[in-house]
């Protein structure tokens, strides 16, 4: 089902919510499981999909004040193939007393990301008549990954570069939220959350003609390095979920 699918049946689930009563529940022990999605409300970066999708296991206690809870989660944000543009690549013959350039019409280097990493929530939910507002803290140990492969080469042959591989790097990072639940049927709900995404992005940088051997099958050299960005993604969250 695609995202904007999904939304629209949140959508209609939230106004069927907002007839149902925000039911008294009785002080005490609850716990309950969610399945959640969201849609990014932000341009797109790091060749990631604008969605992701997660799970989470909740235990919490109903006091007379509202809701305490604590959820332990997994969550995943998938990525696409995509092209580097080796236009702006940096090249050691630019500094050499030839300047070979990268031969544009057979160059090639094929990316694809993903992030994925364990999830701890910490929320507050306050019932009112119909519904439940709620707010709290995601903290999440993120892992993004890239895979690369490329083979870059020279006008004149002065290099041929040709390398690949796998990149990883955990992080840890707090991600506010705040939303809305609306009672569905009895012990379901659903949310509708705003949530800053909080994560590290790397990128592998190659140095083209750093490999003096030309041809060489893995021309990585102590010049290529590994870029980090912090990121902050806005998203649009989505989360059915089941208490008992």
């Amino acid at each position: 089902m695609k995202a904007h699918r999904l939304f629209r049946a949140g959508a209609a689930l939230a106004l069927l919510g907002t007839f149902a009563s925000a039911q008294e529940q009785p002080d005490g022990f609850f716990a309950g499981l969610k399945i959640r999605s969201a849609a990014q409300a932000a341009s797109r970066e790091d060749g990631l999909m604008p969605v992701y999708f997660g799970f989470g296991l909740e235990c919490g206690y109903q006091f007379s004040f509202g809701r305490l809870s604590a959820e332990a989660g997994f969550a995943y944000k998938a990525g696409r193939h995509y092209l580097v543009d080796l236009t702006q690549m940096e090249n050691v013959s630019a500094d050499s007393g030839h300047y070979d350039p990268i031969d544009m019409d057979w160059a090639v280097d094929s990316r694809k990301n993903q992030l994925e990493g364990i999830t701890l929530r910490l929320s507050y939910e306050k019932p009112l008549k119909s519904f439940l507002v709620r707010g709290g803290v995601q903290l999440a140990n993120f892992k993004f990954r890239q895979e690369y492969l490329a083979d870059v080469s020279s006008l004149e042959g002065w290099f041929g570069d040709q390398y690949n591989g796998v990149t990883d790097k955990g992080s840890l990072s707090f991600s506010p939220y705040i939303g809305v639940a609306f009672p569905f049927l009895t012990n379901h709900f659903i949310e509708l959350n705003i949530v800053g995404l909080n994560y590290k992005a790397i990128n592998y940088v190659h140095v083209a003609g750093s490999e003096l051997d030309w041809g060489t099958q893995n021309s990585q050299t102590k010049l290529d390095r590994i870029e980090e960005s912090n990121r902050f993604m806005p998203h649009i969250e989505l989360t059915v979920g089941f208490r008992f």
